[in-house]
C-alpha cells in the first residue's frame, strides 16, 4: 500500500519496505506518519499493543469515513477488499452505538473550523466519543 509522505509542505505517496505491509482496521492500533527530521516514514502506537498482536493502521481516515457502510464502500473502492475488522464485525447494539459516535464525530469535525467558540468542547467530546470508539489520536489532523 502507498502512504502518505511528505517534505517542506509537498505531499506524496511512497512504497516502504515495511509500513506499507500494515493491514488495514477501523481501530487501528498504529498511526504512520512522515518524519522530517529522520527523512522517513515512522509508526507510532495509539495504544498499548500487546505481545504478538498484529499491528493496524486505518486507511481511511478519522470521521471522514464514516459510518461501517461508508467505510467499507470507499474500501472496496479504493483497495479492493471487503473490511472485515473489529469495528465492520460489530451487530446489533455495539453496531448501533458505534454508528451513533461515528454520526456525531463527523458532525464534531464538521463543526470545527466554524465553531471556535465551542472549539475546547467539542474536541473534549471528540476525544472521549474516540477513546469509547477504540480510536484515540486517529484525528491528529485537526
Amino acid at each position: 500500500d502507498g502512504l502518505a509522505a511528505g517534505k517542506d509542505g509537498v505531499h506524496r505517496s511512497a512504497v516502504y519496505r515495511l509500513c506499507s505491509r500494515i493491514n488495514h482496521s477501523c481501530r487501528p492500533n498504529c498511526f504512520a506518519a512522515w518524519n522530517a527530521l529522520l527523512g522517513r516514514q515512522t509508526l507510532h502506537a495509539l495504544r498499548d499493543i500487546g505481545q504478538g498482536e498484529e499491528l493496524t493502521l486505518a486507511y481511511v481516515g478519522g470521521a471522514e469515513a464514516g459510518v461501517r457502510a461508508s467505510r467499507r464502500q470507499m474500501l472496496a473502492h479504493k483497495y479492493h477488499f471487503d473490511c472485515a475488522c473489529e469495528a465492520c464485525s460489530l451487530t446489533g447494539e455495539a453496531l448501533a452505538r458505534s454508528e451513533q459516535r461515528q454520526s456525531r464525530m463527523h458532525d464534531i469535525h464538521a463543526r470545527l473550523p466554524s465553531s471556535p467558540v465551542d472549539l475546547v468542547q467539542l474536541v473534549d467530546e471528540l476525544v472521549g466519543l474516540s477513546h469509547e470508539e477504540g480510536t484515540p489520536n486517529t484525528h491528529r489532523h485537526m
